[in-house]
């Protein structure tokens, strides 16, 4: 399940400069790093593979008369995730989802590059941030590169200024320690003292305040957050979160067994066995 964005996706972004208030056109529509697939196939290909995952795991159901164990939805979604046919090589098929210099955590050359599209406001992404984050990073280790990109929607204004003030952090190589703190805040982002609240935290943090006020005010990272937000428009967001896991689109806040279910198989499909698996 996601959060639905406010915005209607087109090629624009609402932003205000006082509280931000400022459209701000893509210039760049026609020159986009963010490619998943040759053709709409893949996209298809995608919603038949979750259509056999739900027919199977309801053919557990029915054939049980009893509530599905974890080990038992795991090897459901392996198997249904090994019979679907993603049309070939889909590390062929993903050409610079990551084009530019997002945050991420893990080593540059991970197995598994995981992209996540996220709004510091969204509830769903709340979700993810507190339940099933933490836990992939300490279950997969090195074999997962986590990326972090900016999509802005439920939390309007809010979001982009908290999207501004994590990319000033990331500037003075704090983001994720920012990134902690801004989803730790949820509930206080929508602050008619938004500027004020954000800076706070880089005091938290003990940053350059001078610095990261700078930043902050001139919108440095403004057109950095509306190239993110039209790459996952691209991708075909529509709400958040929203994750690329080797190219594969998976939307909503899922629970650690479907993220765990994607990575195993597309580390099989490589040949990378796991340690302890």
């Amino acid at each position: 399940m996601s959060d639905e964005t406010k915005n209607k996706p087109d090629d624009s972004v609402e932003v205000d400069s006082e509280g931000m208030v400022e459209k701000v056109k893509n210039d760049n529509a026609n020159d986009e790093v963010f490619t998943i697939s040759g053709s709409m196939l893949n996209y298809a290909a995608i919603a038949i593979m979750f259509f056999i995952i739900g027919v199977a795991v309801g053919g557990v159901f029915l054939a049980e008369d009893d509530s599905i164990d974890e080990a038992t939805l795991r090897t459901v979604l392996n198997e249904a995730l090994a019979d679907a046919d993603f049309g070939g090589d889909v590390a062929a098929q993903t050409v610079n989802y990551m084009a530019d210099d997002d945050p991420f955590l893990g080593p540059e050359d991970a197995p598994i590059v995981i992209v996540e599209f996220s709004d510091f406001l969204c509830s769903f992404c709340g979700r993810h941030f507190e339940q099933t984050l933490q836990p992939l990073l300490d279950e997969y280790g090195d074999l997962i590169r986590y990326v972090y990109r900016d999509f802005p929607g439920v939390g309007g204004d809010f979001a982009v200024m908290s999207a501004m003030g994590a990319e000033c952090a990331h500037d003075q190589g704090r983001f994720w320690e920012y990134h902690d703190i801004l989803f730790s805040n949820q509930q206080s982002l929508a602050s008619e003292d938004i500027e004020g609240l954000l800076i706070s935290f880089a005091e938290d943090l003990e940053l350059d305040v001078a610095t990261f006020t700078t930043c902050l005010q001139d919108q440095v990272h403004l057109n950095d957050i509306i190239v993110d937000r039209t790459d996952g428009q691209s991708a075909g967001m529509s709400g958040t979160p929203g994750f690329l896991i080797n190219g594969r689109f998976l939307s909503g806040a899922q629970p650690f067994d479907t993220f765990a279910a994607l990575i195993d198989n597309e580390l099989e499909r490589l040949g990378i066995e796991r340690e302890g698996a």
